[in-house]
C-alpha cells in the first residue's frame, strides 16, 4: 500500500511521506472541513490538512493542529474549534456519513458525478472522461 501511494504521488508529481500515525482519528477534522465549508473555504482547509497529514505527518486529532491550520486559513481558531463541537455539526457529519453509505460509498476516494459512482484515485481519467460526455 504504502509502496502504491508513493507511485500515484511521483506520478501526479506531489510530495508524499507516508504518516507514522495511521490510521487516523478523523472526526474533528471532517467536521472540520464542514465548519470551513460555512466559511466557503473547503478547498483551502482540505487541501492544508491533506498536505500536514501526508506530507508532514501532523496528528490532525490535535487541537493545537486543527487551531494552527485554520488560523493561517484566516479562521478564527476558537469560533471554529466551539464550532466542531456543537451539535448541528455533528449530526450533518452522521448525515452526510449515512447519506454516503446508503449511495454505495465504501472507501476513498468515492467520487459522484451526479448519480454515478467512481472510486479510486486510478478512476479520476474516468471522472474526466465521463465529464467530457465520453464516457
Amino acid at each position: 500500500m504504502i509502496k502504491d501511494l508513493a507511485d500515484w504521488a511521483g506520478y501526479y508529481g506531489v510530495r508524499f511521506n507516508f504518516p507514522d500515525l495511521f490510521p487516523l482519528n478523523g472526526v474533528k477534522p471532517m467536521r472540520g472541513a464542514l465548519v470551513a465549508k460555512e466559511k466557503e473555504k473547503i478547498r483551502d482547509y482540505t487541501h492544508r490538512l491533506f498536505e500536514l497529514y501526508w506530507i508532514h505527518g501532523k496528528d490532525l486529532s490535535q487541537d493545537e493542529v486543527l487551531e494552527k491550520a485554520v488560523r493561517e486559513l484566516g479562521i478564527d481558531a476558537g469560533w471554529f474549534m466551539q464550532r466542531i463541537g456543537e451539535q448541528d455539526i455533528k449530526d450533518n457529519l452522521r448525515e452526510e456519513t449515512v447519506k454516503a453509505v446508503k449511495r454505495g460509498a465504501f472507501g476513498a476516494p468515492t467520487i459522484y458525478v451526479w448519480d454515478k459512482m467512481f472510486w479510486g484515485n486510478d478512476r479520476l481519467i474516468f471522472v474526466e472522461e465521463y465529464l467530457k460526455g465520453k464516457f
